[in-house]
């Protein structure tokens, strides 16, 4: 009797560790809050070799590193992506997001603004260009003292409740200012998005 209480007390315990093992929504400390996901520019929308935005940006290779961009050459230029609403997503929260990009240029004083904009839609809804800038603007990101080094700048935040799980945010990226920086001269690439958010706590 001794031994079978013993085997179902340890039953019970091994089935309360192993429970939130399966839920990974559930919510557990050792599990983050916050998903942070990188979205390469091969996500972004282009024909043949050039993009679909404002100034056609051509897809181009870094400085013979095997690695493409998307190549912005005038401020104005841009590119296109439809992201998904995640499903595991908190309505209730922000949506964060940031420019990865390089230059060949090493200024430190000169800088590049980048800028997002979005619209909302869904299956079933007309698509329409990107028109409503975040809550929260991406701010001047400065040249790094060395070329192409991939640059991350500040975030761009869209505050909460405005989406809900299946719609889809039509979202552009675009070289919108520079200071110092010459993009006719110098090269600039953008590389993709870090798009961040809050997982529903269950």
């Amino acid at each position: 009797m001794r031994k079978l209480l013993t085997l179902m007390l340890l039953l019970v315990a091994a089935t309360a560790n192993a429970l939130p093992q399966n839920l990974p929504h559930h919510n557990r400390s050792d599990v983050a809050s916050t998903v942070k996901q990188f979205i390469p520019f091969t996500e972004f929308h282009y024909m043949n070799t050039a993009g679909v935005g404002a100034g056609d940006p051509l897809l181009a290779e870094a400085n013979s590193l095997g690695l493409v961009g998307i190549r912005m050459e005038a401020t104005g230029d841009d590119a296109h992506i439809l992201i998904p609403i995640p499903s595991n997503i908190c309505v209730d929260c922000p949506i964060k997001m940031s420019v990865l990009w390089s230059t060949n240029a090493t200024n430190t004083s000169h800088t590049a603004t980048w800028k997002v904009l979005y619209n909302e839609g869904g299956v079933g809804q007309a698509l329409a260009a990107p028109a409503t800038a975040a809550d929260t603007v991406i701010t001047a990101d400065a040249e790094l003292a060395t070329s192409y080094m991939l640059n991350e700048t500040s975030q761009a935040v869209i505050n909460s409740g405005l989406f809900d799980r299946g719609d889809i945010i039509h979202l552009l990226a675009e070289l919108n200012n520079v200071s110092g920086l010459n993009p006719a001269t110098s090269i600039v690439f953008l590389h993709g998005l870090y798009f961040e958010y809050t997982r529903e706590q269950l």
